[in-house]
């Protein structure tokens, strides 16, 4: 498995096709069909990347991507509209969207920009994992001092005085 993704709707058609396009990628994908759906799946979730049209009844593309950062910093998120403008662009990458892709995109361009998503969420996900494990035997909690000994015996090494 490649990784999950969570496909974000109120366009029937367009959760269809992107489901099927994503499946074919070898994503394991589920589809909500509003905003206020994807905000309880994302907090049930474990998903890797969130791809979210803008506008939708209930909760916004924004406030879906909002979430999602705060449930999970390392999320990717892909904002895709029929509506966008360059303001709403940049507010979306201000707020932690990975790519914004308007509408209607290449079903080429969106696959790049999903492998290049997934492959930085799961890049980080490995980065932090190893950052643990190095913390765990590394860290300052492993640190054992041990006072030097003499030639294989028990007792210290006496310190020598020092010439003034």
């Amino acid at each position: 498995m490649k990784g999950r993704v969570l496909v974000v709707d109120d366009e029937k058609a367009m959760l269809l096709a992107l489901k099927g396009l994503l499946t074919k990628e070898g994503y394991q994908v589920e589809t909500a069909s509003s905003g206020d759906e994807a905000l309880r799946r994302i907090e049930t979730g474990n998903f890797h990347v969130v791809i979210t049209d803008l506008s939708m009844d209930g909760a916004s593309g924004m406030q879906v991507l909002e979430r999602a950062r705060a449930v999970d910093p390392d999320l990717g998120v892909i904002m895709i509209t029929a509506y966008g403008s360059e303001k709403i662009a940049v507010q979306a990458m201000k707020l932690g969207a990975a790519d914004y892709i308007p509408k209607p995109f290449d079903n080429d361009e969106l696959r790049l920009v999903v492998r290049r998503c997934m492959e930085t969420v799961l890049l980080r996900q490995d980065h932090r994992r190893l950052l643990e494990q190095v913390r765990d035997v590394f860290g300052f909690d492993q640190i054992i001092g041990r006072s030097p000994r003499c030639g294989g015996c028990s007792r210290p090494l006496r310190r020598l005085p020092t010439l003034t």
